[in-house]
């Protein structure tokens, strides 16, 4: 039975929306199937926690963040919980945690697609999800074990229902709904709330800034959401507080630095190598070949821009200038493009394959297969300019080491990870990480650790792969690969050596509360 006419406007999207996701799942969990699985190690090694010892919302623990295990709330801990349950189910297989993201960013599909479907109807939604699936940074951020497609989906959420708030009579039941989407977008990732709460706002003042009951009905959601942000954020920093030898401490009340990791300077903000580094992955990570970035243009050059679309680049777009540093030196911040770049193109992209539908001669089924050839390749070219198609075989060869040179019972010091305790849990050992062993040459930090039961010092160089990656970014060339050298304080060179090699060495404590054996 051939499908009507109007069916047949849809189809196309579908396979390519449903290969993409089938893409996505494949992607993900061919690497964890490899041993390679890709996450974020403060949010997984949480999730590992949760599913050791139960789930306590309030009082999440990032391994090897603080020398006493005290809860590191930063993020409400949504998707760190929802990972934990199959890993405890099912075993300790990282890919369950990828299963979870992606499943967690599907939820955004629905949305995304009404959204769509606002501008043409089910084909034109149709599209609009397959636009957002096929664009390489949601294949590597939507299926990462991390929180950052649990936020985004949050934050699609937020501006639908805002959406939906402003344009419908049932105003009581969409404020609601939007109430509580903020909050939850603003306590898992402020940026994308603010992101998508200043796209409402936008479109507040452009098409109803005369209804009394639009300003009442955003005005009561976004101040629901910002007491929820500020009573967590008053939470997250009495829980930092508890922290002896914190990794870093988050609090912006208490650390300058914080300041500008979020949103750096004006230096920063004026200096054009920044915005080229950042460009350079925004355009990887939404369009994979630089040649379609012609169809947003022609989107703007034809005035077929739809206004949600043009209100949520704007609202990115401020939010990228407000946390310049922080939305510039990361890949996943440009999330907050995915969904407006999709809506964006979707009036062109559809208009273009209706009439290209129209010309073909041949069977349609040939058509539909270019455009996934076409897709895929679009996919690959942006997910190599990611950096993330590559099998690092390093922290694996780490890890076994320091389980070859350390006990379960040892605690350990650790300069060379990463920032959420990676080669702690890889090598399913308890510590601390540092960025050097100079604090320890001070005789009260040494005797403090000692009494908390740390054993060794584990110092580990940087992986030549993530080196020679570094040096491939734009402005990288003098790159030089970080060793543990430096890391090394006088009176820790003079400590027993356990095991040294060029890329590791593992120094055994002094006993006592002097630094000098």
């Amino acid at each position: 039975m051939e499908p009507s006419e109007p069916q047949r406007r849809y189809v196309a999207p579908a396979v390519l929306a449903t290969a993409s996701l089938l893409g996505i799942f494949a992607f993900h969990l061919f690497y964890a199937w490899q041993g390679f699985p890709i996450f974020r190690d403060q949010h997984l090694g949480a999730a590992l926690i949760y599913a050791r010892d139960g789930i306590d919302l309030l009082r999440p623990v990032i391994v090897g963040f603080n020398a006493n295990n005290a809860p590191t709330p930063q993020e409400f801990p949504l998707w760190q919980a929802a990972a934990s349950l199959p890993l405890r189910w099912f075993g300790g297989w990282f890919g369950w945690a990828n299963i979870v993201s992606i499943l967690l960013f599907c939820t955004a599909l629905y949305p995304a697609y009404r959204l769509g479907a606002e501008l043409g109807g089910r084909a034109a939604g149709w599209w609009t999800v397959a636009l957002l699936l096929i664009q390489p940074l949601v294949w590597t951020q939507g299926g990462q074990a991390g929180t950052d497609s649990t936020c985004i989906a949050a934050a699609i959420w937020f501006f639908y229902c805002g959406h939906r708030a402003l344009r419908t009579p049932r105003k009581v039941m969409w404020t609601l709904a939007t109430a509580v989407t903020g909050a939850l977008a603003a306590t898992l990732k402020l940026p994308f709330m603010m992101a998508a709460g200043l796209a409402l706002g936008i479109l507040l003042l452009l098409n109803h800034r005369k209804n009394p009951s639009a300003w009442v009905s955003l005005g009561i959601a976004g101040a629901f959401a910002a007491g929820v942000f500020a009573v967590w954020t008053h939470h997250t920093d009495a829980c930092i507080a508890q922290a002896e030898f914190p990794y870093v401490d988050l609090r912006l009340s208490h650390n300058p630095e914080m300041v500008w990791w979020y949103f750096g300077d004006w230096n920063y903000r004026l200096n054009p190598a920044n915005w080229i580094k950042g460009g350079w992955r925004a355009l990887n990570g939404l369009f994979g070949s630089f040649a379609l970035v012609a169809l947003p243009a022609a989107a703007l050059g034809l005035r077929r821009a739809p206004s949600t679309a043009v209100a949520l680049l704007a609202g990115a777009f401020a939010v990228t200038c407000i946390f310049s540093h922080l939305v510039l030196h990361h890949h996943q911040y440009f999330l907050m493009y995915s969904l407006p770049v999709a809506l964006l193109i979707t009036p062109v992209v559809s208009g273009g394959w209706a009439r290209l539908e129209s010309v073909w001669r041949w069977p349609k089924f040939l058509l539909v297969a270019a455009l996934l050839v076409v897709g895929l390749l679009g996919v690959l070219q942006g997910i190599i300019g990611l950096e993330t198609i590559h099998q690092d075989p390093y922290p694996d060869t780490i890890t076994r080491r320091i389980k070859e040179h350390t006990s379960p019972q040892d605690k350990l010091l650790i300069v060379g990870g990463g920032w959420g305790g990676d080669y702690l849990f890889l090598s399913d050992r308890e510590g601390l990480s540092i960025w050097s062993a100079g604090f320890l040459d001070e005789n009260d930090n040494l005797r403090r650790l000692r009494d908390l039961g740390y054993t060794k010092l584990v110092l580990i160089g940087e992986s030549p792969l993530a080196a020679a990656l570094q040096m491939t970014n734009p402005g990288g060339a003098d790159y030089q690969r970080r060793t543990y050298e430096p890391a090394l304080s006088p009176a820790s060179r003079e400590w027993t050596t356990v095991h040294q090699d060029a890329d590791l060495i593992i120094k055994q404590l002094p006993v006592g509360g002097s630094p000098n054996p």
